[in-house]
């Protein structure tokens, strides 16, 4: 009797492991914290918000498509694009102090909207990133940003489904570290921030 309990006990341990072993990895994306809505002239690097990640143990993320929209606060005709108005566009982890650059893809623009790509960097388990940006003050006229994650993602594109970003169809990317395989990635949605305000230095006007 004592040998059956044993054997039962040793299977139902085995269904449970392999039950457990079947629910897919994920990479949950999320806002975290509050973020200054206007930032004052001369601001260099503005974070203008945290980015959340959750995960079992690390994930490596492949690629991390970001809608970035800017907008005039004035009445302006301006054919300026997006990718013109910045200067720079980073995630930055707190901690380690590592960066990784925004890069313009190729053919995703549209009128006062670029999608940016993120590239292979490594999160953990409730780790928080920055998000940060700074205009070109001197020549843009957008002074308004917003930026859109894209958080959709799987091994099985019609799974998780695309993030219609400037005309295109986008998903991004996170693998397991330790076996390789793709995480899904949560909320399976676009993440859409607020509209943020830069007062733009445009220097001192010259006397005549």
């Amino acid at each position: 009797m004592r040998s059956l309990q044993i054997i039962l006990g040793s299977l139902l341990l085995l269904i449970a492991t392999q039950a457990a072993a079947s629910v897919p990895d994920t990479l949950e994306i999320s806002f975290i914290g509050r973020y200054p809505r206007s930032f004052p002239p001369r601001t260099s690097l503005s974070v203008i918000n945290g980015l959340q990640f959750k995960t079992n143990g690390e994930a490596d993320v492949r690629e991390l498509y970001v809608l970035v929209e800017g907008r005039s606060s004035k009445k302006d005709s301006s054919q300026e694009t997006v990718a013109q108005a910045l200067h720079n566009i980073q995630l930055r982890d707190p901690t380690s102090g590592r960066t990784i650059d925004g890069v313009v893809v190729p053919g995703a623009t549209k009128k006062n909207a670029q999608v940016y790509l993120f590239k292979d960097f490594i999160v953990n388990d409730g780790e928080v990133w920055l998000f940060r940006l700074s205009p070109s003050s001197l020549r843009t006229t957008l002074d308004q940003f917003r930026v859109t994650i894209c958080a959709r993602g799987s091994a099985n594109p019609t799974q998780s489904g695309a993030c219609p970003f400037a005309g295109g169809l986008f998903q991004s990317r996170a693998d397991n570290i330790q076996s390789g395989d793709w995480l899904r990635i949560l909320p399976e949605q676009e993440l859409m921030g607020p509209l943020q305000k830069f007062r733009l230095y445009r220097g001192k006007s010259k006397k005549s």
